[in-house]
């Protein structure tokens, strides 16, 4: 039961060989990733699985992370539960105060 995808399945990757060819990866090396938890993979039985959705948001974390796009931040999606990564940016433009308006309501 690996290397098998569908359209039923979405975003599934199941079996090692599915992950492997969709990141350009050997067998071993998904295996050794998942093992070490290098990459998103989570298990069916004895079969290792990912999803694209969250392989793509690991990656864009990683890359935010080498590119020092900022601050990253991990929640929950509304929709499936599952962690997605948001990068955000946080400039001193963005933490300026305009001096005419100090917060204080009148």
């Amino acid at each position: 039961m690996t290397n098998r995808t569908s359209p039923a399945a979405g975003d599934l990757l199941f079996g090692a060989a599915a992950v492997a060819q969709h990141l350009n990866l050997t067998k071993n090396q998904v295996t050794n990733f998942h093992r070490s938890g290098e990459l998103p993979t989570f298990k069916v039985g004895r079969a290792i699985c990912a999803r694209i959705s969250t392989l793509q948001a690991h990656f864009a974390l990683q890359e935010a992370a080498q590119i020092g796009m900022g601050s990253i931040h991990l929640s929950h999606g509304v929709d499936t539960g599952r962690p997605v990564a948001l990068a955000t940016r946080v400039t001193s433009t963005s933490l300026a105060v305009d001096p005419a308006n100090k917060g204080d309501s009148e």
